[in-house]
């Protein structure tokens, strides 16, 4: 039997170092088990008489957890990753985004509900961004904002014609002769002209002469206010019936995108393909204007022509949780790969455990723990005996018993007299002692012994104890041992589908690898014929190589005269006496000799086998080096989850908690660069997230307990990530209304990096640690023309971030190409909006066109936001369908358009009625010296300003009330300048002024700025100091400069329109009109109403390109009679204040 033992044990080793020789190889972590101390059969428990009780320090050692493991599954491609490409650990860095100007004015913005315009094309967007800086508290936000609209706030003729006029007046168009008013009167002459210039007459005589030349001295003429009148045909811009269709039925339905801005179009085209740092694109221009569809359009062309970028997969870092690492996969194979490892953590969970508990390994395990405590018995019965032996007094009446027990603090070792081969309790004691059985001497006698007689053999106990120990270990690490190499095959195994993602290989079912696969197994059956068949005596045996979840191991099949045997069948062969002691040692050592041969030729096919796979894949692609280096780790990773096998088959931890997969770029194969619509550019939607998980475990004896969860940061990609290799559509008013949005944005763009930032906002505000994740991705920033000037003047670095800017036209041309997109767009809507939008007549086509043309405050020009015409065409519709018609008619566009107004026109009929009821004060009519109406703009619809001025004696000053009184703003005080600078160059040329002169704007209560009254006020001092009265029933814009001449302005058309409904008001008598800049002609678009009150003569529209053109058709007198006029008054001014 003792042969036998030695038999299986020798087998049983045959078998576990096949194993370790034939799994993958690696270097393992040594680990033990704790070793427990099994009491020993008997009675002895302490109280018992004598017993003495020995403390056993023994060594705890426990099964080490979560170790290091390099070992590389063998299923997974063997190659190397670059240095310069290996996945690189996200360390958490400090960010150092500061709040930017820009980001701070929206959000002050935003608090104070006040709307930036889109353009600055009108007076009322002028209007809107002022009163939206008005509108921030006090600050930082509203100082800049304020100034940033000051600078904006120039008059549009100043802004484009000042350039010509700096060093000289060459920039103003010559007035054509005739119509320039001469600035000389004719001289007086003959004997009366004569006598007031002679010295020696006395004054009183000179001054009568004086009146006499004066009186006859011939007048001079004004050019006549009708050659300034402007003619109907240029105040209304209306599209001829030749150039529409009958009905938007005719017009064919085409694909074309946008028409008119071809400019923008080539600049957007050359962004989106432009490559290097900072070539990122900022699109602006008023909504509508085909923006969004441009870029759609052209994206649609170029990024399906682009490489499709890899997917972005975040893991865990094994070496250091807190630095998670950033894999880059084929595109598509990102959620593959999540699932994958989650596939894979589920298998392990089902299918660890039953591996490791059953079959040949739990076998294998099973006879390590047997023979361990096979030997632990026998060393305790060869000491037991031993004691058994030992006689503590001459009469060999006392002996000595050991016990060992196990207690929750160690090992005691019990050691107590026995009287005739029994321990005695107390009692026992007691009642030998009084029966007279035994002495109280021999008692005593015997407990000296048993001190002295007891030390050797404790000593030989603790060192049982610590070989039973020593060996308990061996085998837990063998068992360890074993069990990692099965979790390693396992899932090495289990992990080849991974593998597969990051690299696929080449099909293994063609003809070449089923040709390998034929060869291979005919390799393996020449071995088996030859090696692994073998006579031993009268035993036939058969070697195989079998796969286990260790690796290979040998197994020999023994078969007598036909019958298979095993190790038990054996025996009992010997025991019955048919076979012979020698024969089964024979056998033995012929299995081992002829294992070794077997195995020994097994490795030689398997080497010759993976030559020959190899050479198959010579030719394969070579992996990129992204792939290298997600393969590597991929290595490294699969090495940790076997090295911490337990972690499957324990379930106190969730293994997707302790190794974190998360995806955060997806990508379709074949489809080119990612296109991402930020639906949202909050920061956290930019850029993601990082979260530390928190899990609840319950511990025993401590209770539940909270902490962090193992896997480190959970990280979330954002739609910087999402768009890395490809483009990103942001608008630009959800960017500058988020909070650390903008600071984001720009740091990701000047770092290539987007870090995933934890706590989100508010630890990007508190400079937290971001996890910086490498993204190439060309931003595409849409929005208002403002917006961008705003970036531009408090963000130095804008320019550089987005080095391509694309400008949408605000107006287009009026063509047949700009008309033509419009009826193309009325086309579109009547066909997709599944007849919410009927089909317009020529009349309705024609009456939306001149809609465009108002929007733009021109006659020449059409706006270019097509796409806002949306909401015209539904209302014109609905309209239509309320008159009971199937088609839109003009008067339905005319009806949607008056509703607006009316619906949106509290505010204008609120100060028409201030003015009808005299709250306001404003002269339609008569003649007044000195008083003059201006015009001002607020929001959408003109008003009259009345304007007064007062001279009196004193040296020259000109005083502006409001401007006193801290109401004006910096450009009406510029004009003011401009004022003065007349005045001095038209009287004091050869003598200084003289008079003291005040402006006011009446009843203005609040603020006042601009230049466009700039002209009006010349007119007003030049009609005080000339006496010169002013018709009332004609109201003036201009701006102007030193030299008088008048200069554009903006909101021509609201102006007009304000006048004229306060001249009808009041009753239309022929002579009421408005003076405008004659360059402001072009942009004329008003109602035809006011069209038709013109052809009738009962309303007029004066242009004027210099002042003097304007005093004549206010005051009816010549320019010339007029200065001359003035400066006699400052003559007489002049000596007042001698």
């Amino acid at each position: 039997m003792t042969k036998l033992s030695d038999f299986t044990r020798k087998s049983l080793a045959l078998f576990v170092s096949a194993a370790l020789l034939f799994s993958s190889g690696g270097a393992w972590a040594q680990t033990v088990s704790q070793a427990p101390v099994t009491p020993m059969p008997g009675v002895i428990v302490p109280g018992l008489a004598g017993a003495k009780v020995f403390e056993v320090k023994l060594a705890d050692l426990k099964l080490g957890n979560l170790a290091a493991v390099t070992a590389v599954p063998t299923a997974l491609p063997n190659v190397k990753a670059a240095p310069a490409v290996a996945p690189s650990a996200l360390k958490a860095v400090a960010q150092t985004a500061a709040a930017a100007p820009v980001a701070e004015v929206f959000k002050q913005l935003q608090r104070s509900g006040a709307v930036l315009p889109e353009t600055l094309d009108t007076p009322a967007d002028v209007a809107q961004l002022k009163a939206a800086a008005q509108a921030l508290p006090e600050g930082p936000a509203r100082e800049n904002l304020i100034a940033f609209a000051d600078a904006l706030s120039a008059p549009k003729g100043s802004r484009e014609t000042s350039v010509g006029r700096i060093f000289e007046n060459s920039g103003v168009k010559a007035v054509p002769e005739g119509l320039m008013p001469s600035a000389e009167a004719p001289q007086a002459k003959g004997g009366w002209a004569k006598a007031a210039r002679s010295r020696l007459l006395p004054s009183s005589v000179r001054r009568y002469a004086a009146d006499k030349a004066e009186a006859q001295r011939p007048k001079a003429s004004p050019v006549g206010e009708e050659k300034f009148r402007v003619p109907a045909d240029k105040l209304r811009w209306t599209p001829k019936d030749s150039d529409l269709p009958s009905s938007t039925a005719e017009v064919p339905l085409s694909d074309a995108q946008v028409v008119g801005q071809d400019r923008a179009l080539e600049a957007l085209r050359f962004g989106l393909k432009m490559k290097g740092p900072g070539y990122n694109v900022v699109v602006t221009g008023p909504s509508g204007s085909g923006r969004m569809t441009s870029i759609r359009h052209l994206i649609g062309q170029v990024a399906p022509k682009m490489d499709t970028p890899p997917d972005l997969v975040a893991m865990t870092n094994v070496a250091d949780k807190d630095q998670p690492v950033v894999l880059q996969l084929q595109p598509g194979k990102g959620a593959e790969f999540q699932a994958g490892v989650a596939s894979l953590f589920e298998t392990l969970q089902a299918a660890l455990p039953q591996a490791l508990n059953s079959g040949t390994l739990a076998e294998m395990k099973a006879q390590l723990e047997g023979q361990a405590k096979t030997a632990s018995r026998a060393r305790k019965a060869e000491l037991d005996a031993e004691t058994a032996a030992i006689q503590l007094d001459a009469k060999g009446e006392f002996g000595m018993a050991v016990q060992v027990r196990q207690t929750e603090e160690g090992v005691q070792i019990l050691l107590a007299p026995t009287y005739k081969g029994k321990p005695m309790d107390e009692k026992t004691l007691k009642g030998l002692i009084g029966s007279g059985a035994i002495s109280q001497a021999d008692w005593t006698a015997a407990q000296s012994s048993l001190e002295e007689k007891g030390a050797p053999v404790l000593a030989k106990y603790k060192q049982m104890l610590l070989d039973d120990q020593a060996e308990a270990a061996a085998v837990a690490r063998q068992m360890a041992e074993l069990d990692m190499r099965a979790a390693q095959q396992l899932v090495a195994k289990l992990a080849a589908p991974l593998a597969a993602l990051i690299t696929p290989g080449a099909s293994h079912s063609d003809a070449a690898h089923k040709k390998f696969q034929q060869r291979a197994r005919q390799r393996q059956a020449e071995l088996d014929a030859s090696a692994g068949t073998l006579k031993a005596g009268r035993f036939e045996v058969r070697i195989r190589m079998v796969e286990t979840p260790q690796g290979y191991a040998p197994t020999a099949a023994v078969t007598l005269e036909g019958e298979a045997l095993d190790a038990d069948g054996l025996a009992q062969r010997v025991k019955d006496g048919v076979l012979k002691q020698e024969e089964v040692e024979a056998l033995q050592e012929a299995i081992q000799k002829a294992a070794k041969a077997y195995v020994q030729a097994f490795k030689g096919v398997l080497e010759q086998n993976n030559i020959d796979h190899q050479a198959l894949h010579a030719n394969d692609p070579k992996p990129t080096p992204e792939a290298a280096a997600s393969i590597s780790y991929l290595k490294r990773f699969l090495g940790h989850v076997a090295a911490n096998y337990e972690l499957f088959v324990e379930g106190q931890t969730d293994p997707n908690e302790a190794y974190r997969v998360s995806v955060l770029a997806s990508n379709r194969p074949g489809r080119g660069a990612p296109v991402v619509m930020a639906q949202s550019a909050s920061f956290e939607s930019l850029f993601g997230s990082a979260e530390r998980k928190v899990q609840t475990r319950a511990i025993p004896g401590v209770g539940v307990v909270q902490e962090e969860a193992p896997g480190g940061p959970a990280l979330k990609g954002g739609a910087f990530h999402q768009a890395n290799g490809g483009f990103l559509i942001i608008r630009m008013d959800d960017l500058l209304h988020q909070p650390g949005a903008w600071e984001g944005l720009s740091q990701a763009i000047r770092s290539g990096a987007a870090s995933i930032v934890e706590g989100g906002l508010q630890g990007f505000a508190q400079r937290a640690g971001g996890y910086a994740v490498p993204s190439q991705t060309k931003v595409i920033l849409v929005g208002s023309p403002t917006m961008k000037m705003m970036l531009e003047r408090y963000d130095p670095s804008f320019r550089a971030l987005f080095s391509a800017s694309s400008e949408f036209d605000s107006k287009l041309d009026i063509s047949a190409k700009s008309i033509g997109a419009y009826l193309d767009y009325m086309k579109k809507a009547v066909v997709r909006s599944a007849g919410e939008v009927m089909d317009l007549t020529r009349g309705a086509i024609g009456a939306v066109l001149e809609y465009a043309a108002k929007m733009t405050g021109s006659n020449d020009k059409l706006a270019a936001s097509i796409g806002a015409m949306g909401s015209v065409l539904k209302e014109s519709s609905f309209y239509a369908k309320e008159a009971g018609r199937d088609v839109i008619d003009a008067a339905d566009v005319e009806k949607a358009l008056s509703s607006r107004s009316e619906r949106e026109g509290a505010a204008v009929r609120h100060y028409r009625e201030l003015f009808a009821n005299n709250v306001f004060m404003a002269a339609t009519d008569g003649y007044v010296t000195g008083q003059i109406n201006g015009l001002a703009v607020m929001g959408d619809f003109g008003v009259p300003s009345r304007i007064t001025v007062t001279v009196g004696a004193g040296d020259f000053s000109l005083v502006s009330i409001d401007q006193d009184a801290k109401f004006t703003g910096q450009t009406f005080d510029k004009a003011l300048g401009t004022v003065e600078g007349f005045l001095k160059g038209t009287f004091g040329k050869t003598k200084p002024l003289a008079g003291a002169v005040r402006i006011g704007f009446e009843q203005n209560y609040g603020g006042i700025d601009g230049d466009s009254a700039t002209s009006t006020k010349i007119y007003a001092i030049l009609s005080a100091l000339s006496g010169a009265p002013i018709y009332q029933g004609i109201a003036v814009t201009g701006s102007a400069d030193q030299f008088g001449n008048v200069q554009p302005i903006g909101g021509a058309n609201e102006k007009i329109s304000g006048v004229y409904a306060l001249a009808k008001a009041r009753g239309l008598n022929g002579k009421q009109g408005v003076i405008i800049p004659a360059s402001n002609v072009s942009e004329l678009m008003l109602k035809p109403e006011i069209v038709e009150a013109v052809k009738a003569g009962q309303f007029h529209i004066w242009a004027v390109e210099h002042v003097s053109q304007g005093i004549e058709i206010l005051t009816g007198q010549a320019y010339s009679e007029i200065l001359r006029k003035a400066d006699a008054r400052m003559d007489q001014l002049r000596g007042r204040a001698s």
